[in-house]
């Protein structure tokens, strides 16, 4: 039966709360029917306010959709005037003021080197010991350090002052760590990076992913293969993970630990993470790249011009990370199966206890670290949903 607007009253419920649409004359007008009336009125809402954020779900959806193929036309035929720059420079070009990029190994280092290059025309120089930097041309801008982790406490240019200690041991790394983190000992002085550079860019990404993808790294080598190409098998993650996990993670916390000691003053760093950097939602992931192009903008003699213009720096950012991924995303698995990494939820319990500790130690002072260990640490949260079902296949 079709109600007209004038069949319609509000009347206020027994508490004088709120107001209920109900129909006075429907069933004779009693009780029951206004009661009837009520209930089919509260579903047609409760119908009715589910499609509206089902549409709106579609409709964000269908902006975003909209927005990435925009940038994607956008871009598609953008000529960067910077890419070819290093082919065309003079053999001796004016010095630039480089910094360091500090990462854990798997954090992004080649494809960070490949976005600033593309942005400036100027070269991520590498160095495993600090005598190489008298080899390093003149036009580099970074240099690519991964000091004081990965191989370094087993094959590096280390020694311990006790060297009965067998290398790699714990009593080994104890050693180690102790000497490093100790940045004011006489013992730091031939290790430490600052006398050479003032500035750093410290890379970051979630130990979960760093850790494994700094396997694939050792899997690559020890097999012959190029570099990015090939995710290990499952069953050797599993078995190194279970033989190294402990060492890699503190080597991840101290590795971060160090670097944010030695450049404590905000304007002389800035913390990229991986995740930000190459983010699904194109928000992000341009925030990110407009502020490492904010902070090349710092470098004494590095050209403005393209990294002043917003536009340059996002489809920069777009075809280096987005459409080629700086040519570093590995497409291949060594047995042909769906790519995973599982954990222990003791191993989710150890990065969790770690990178709280990281929050409570630096977060206080730097607020940039504060949010990103809260992102880190919900990732963790989120990863012990999917890992609850996996637990004992990864043991």
């Amino acid at each position: 039966m079709y109600l007209s607007s004038s069949a319609m009253k509000f009347r206020r419920n027994s508490d004088d709360e709120a107001l209920l649409p109900c129909s006075a004359s429907v069933g004779g007008g009693g009780g029951g029917g206004r009661s009837a009336t009520c209930r089919l009125i509260g579903i047609c809402l409760s119908v009715s306010i589910v499609a509206i954020f089902a549409l709106d779900e579609v409709r964000v959806r269908y902006l975003r959709h909209r927005e990435h193929n925009l940038l994607g036309y956008k871009c598609a035929k953008y000529q960067n005037p910077y890419y070819f720059r290093l082919q065309e420079a003079p053999s001796s070009p004016a010095p630039i003021g480089w910094f360091w990029q500090a990462s854990y190994p798997g954090s992004g280092a080649d494809l960070t080197a490949d976005l600033t290059r593309t942005l400036t025309g100027y070269e991520t120089g590498y160095i495993e010991e600090l005598d190489e930097l008298a080899a390093l041309p003149q036009h580099t801008l970074a240099v690519k350090t991964h000091w004081p982790a990965g191989k370094y406490f087993y094959e590096g240019d280390y020694r311990s002052p006790s060297p009965q200690l067998k290398r790699g041991s714990p009593q080994f790394l104890q050693q180690f760590w102790e000497d490093v983190l100790d940045t004011d000992s006489d013992s730091m002085n031939r290790y430490d990076p600052r006398p050479y550079a003032s500035r750093v860019l410290l890379l970051l990404r979630h130990p979960m992913s760093a850790i494994p993808s700094y396997f694939n790294n050792i899997f690559e080598e020890n097999n012959g293969l190029d570099g990015h190409s090939t995710h290990a098998p499952l069953d050797e993650w599993i078995g190194w993970r279970d033989s190294n996990f402990d060492d890699q993670l503190m080597s991840w916390v101290n590795h971060t630990r160090y670097w944010l000691d030695l450049y404590p003053d905000q304007d002389d760093r800035y913390i990229s993470s991986y995740e930000s950097l190459t983010s699904k939602d194109e928000k992000s992931g341009k925030k990110s790249a407009l502020q490492l192009a904010r902070f090349l903008l710092q470098t004494p003699g590095v050209d403005t011009a393209l990294l002043d213009v917003e536009d340059d720096v996002t489809c920069t950012w777009y075809q280096v990370v987005v459409d080629a991924k700086g040519g570093t995303q590995r497409s291949v698995n060594a047995n042909g199966a769906q790519y995973v990494r599982p954990y222990d939820a003791s191993h989710l319990d150890r990065m969790e206890e770690e990178l709280t500790k990281l929050k409570s130690e630096y977060g206080r002072k730097y607020r940039d670290v504060a949010d990103l260990m809260m992102v880190y640490l919900q990732m963790l949260r989120d990863k012990r949903k999917t890992e609850s079902a996996v637990g004992e296949e990864g043991r």
